[in-house]
């Protein structure tokens, strides 16, 4: 790839790359998320914050609503302030993780299962660098996040979770569904692994 065209990390490079809340309905974790949003108006509190598991399911909300009209729905997974959408293979999942302690979001497309799978999937998406580079923008790494799982993610900092840091965030995430979207469905069937490709 041309340096112009590869993704940045902030670790270590790839080398192919060079519950019930007030406002909500209730929605078993592993169902999947409605078609349009169910909450659109968040409940800040005193401060004009919203509370991190909120946060992430109005960031859902937002993103979803500005899917196209008949986008292939995703699985929800919960785990408390982490929130994962897939298209039924939950190792490869949409992520927003919000942590209170460090003031940062991190939204991205984690790829947690064996490592050779997760390392084909990296490889494929660094050959589009150019072209994911361009519909997603500016932010994006594509990271060696352990020694088997890898990302295509990015971060932003925040002092307080307000409503329109969820606007920001969810229209992020809604790009990122309906530019990665495609290739994980695409995709979807067991990769070959990496040496296979290249």
């Amino acid at each position: 790839l041309a340096a112009a065209c590869t993704f940045s990390a902030t670790r270590r490079p790839l080398e192919a790359a060079s519950g019930g809340l007030a406002g909500y309905a209730e929605i078993p974790s592993s169902a999947p998320p409605p078609s349009r949003a169910i909450y659109t108006t968040p409940v800040p509190t005193r401060e004009g914050t919203l509370k991190v598991r909120e946060f992430a399911f109005f960031c859902e909300d937002q993103a979803l609503a500005g899917l196209p009209e008949g986008f292939p729905p995703l699985q929800r997974k919960v785990m408390w302030t982490i929130l994962q959408l897939n298209y039924g293979e939950p190792q490869n999942h949409f992520e927003i993780n919000t942590s209170a302690g460090r003031r940062q979001i991190e939204l991205g497309l984690h790829f947690e299962g064996v490592v050779e799978q997760n390392d084909t999937w990296a490889f494929r998406l660094s050959e589009r660098a150019c072209e994911l580079m361009a519909a997603l923008g500016p932010g994006w790494e594509l990271e060696e996040w352990t020694a088997s799982w890898r990302r295509l993610h990015r971060v932003f900092k925040f002092t307080k979770l307000t409503a329109d840091l969820g606007r920001e965030v969810g229209a992020e995430l809604g790009k990122a569904i309906q530019v990665l979207g495609p290739i994980l469905l695409e995709g979807s069937r067991a990769p070959a692994a990496v040496a296979a490709v290249r």
